[in-house]
């Protein structure tokens, strides 16, 4: 943590926490407000499930999450390099 550490309080699923962070409030809150989205959802569907299997299964959808953005982002670049590629060909030509 850098020096401009401060504690920001985050409620998720009705608990409160308080973290030391550098991180942005805003962010922090928005990223608290995703996670206790995810396990709202989760509990909506199953109310009887243990607050431990709920925060699981939300970190395991917001990896989901992660990895698709990833794979999307990946796809994204290599077309984005191909048309560079093509671009540097096209640029490259002489011209008749």
């Amino acid at each position: 943590m850098g020096d401009n550490c401060q504690e920001i309080a985050i409620t998720i699923l009705g608990t409160k926490y308080h973290l030391k962070t550098d991180m942005d409030r805003e962010r922090l809150v928005n990223l608290s407000e995703h996670v206790g989205n995810e396990m709202v959802e989760i509990r909506r569907k199953a109310s009887d499930m243990p607050v431990a299997k709920i925060a699981v299964l939300a970190a395991l959808r917001i990896a989901e999450e992660l990895f698709d953005e990833r794979k999307q982002n990946e796809h994204l670049k290599k077309q984005v390099t191909k048309e560079l590629e093509k671009f540097r060909s096209d640029l490259m030509r002489p011209l008749v």
